[in-house]
């Protein structure tokens, strides 16, 4: 993984992904080069977590928001259900939200997706979309666990 912007972890067919700086075209692409083999074990697709934590955090430049759209677009049948945890506040969590918007406009989206203040919020929800579509059951708690290690990364550590 590219040092210091990202983490990824993985359960059954959820991916958590850590942001610590703004994602790059390179981060977007080893992510989804990261996944093949859950894509390939998973047929009737995943979800995804994206956790932004990072106080080096900021707004993604346009090719990666470009590559985000494209990944997005290529996942779409694939995805269940995506949750963006805004573990970050003041201006950069607004400017996240505007960036989220933009995404969505811009990409096809036939999964559920939601924007939440806490990883707990996640729990509430996620689970249960995830095993309505694709069949598969993410114990809640240990999702929690994974969502709070997640955060808890620092950009110098390193998850997977």
């Amino acid at each position: 993984m590219e040092p210091g912007v990202v983490h990824y972890f993985q359960l059954e067919n959820v991916a958590v992904l850590a942001w610590h700086s703004a994602p790059t075209v390179f981060a977007i692409e080893e992510l989804y080069q990261l996944g093949e083999p859950y894509r390939r074990r998973y047929p009737r697709g995943g979800s995804i977590v994206h956790v932004l934590c990072g106080n080096r955090l900021t707004v993604m430049d346009g090719p990666a928001r470009d590559a985000m759209v494209r990944v997005s677009n290529t996942l779409d049948d694939q995805t269940a259900a995506v949750a963006v945890v805004l573990a970050v506040g003041g201006f950069l969590a607004s400017a996240a939200r505007s960036v989220i918007t933009g995404l969505r406009v811009r990409s096809r989206h036939n999964f559920e997706y939601r924007v939440h203040a806490s990883c707990d919020e996640v729990l509430e929800w996620l689970p249960q979309a995830n095993l309505a579509r694709t069949g598969v059951d993410v114990e809640p708690q240990t999702l929690g666990a994974l969502m709070a290690l997640a955060e808890s990364t620092g950009p110098a550590q390193r998850g997977r």
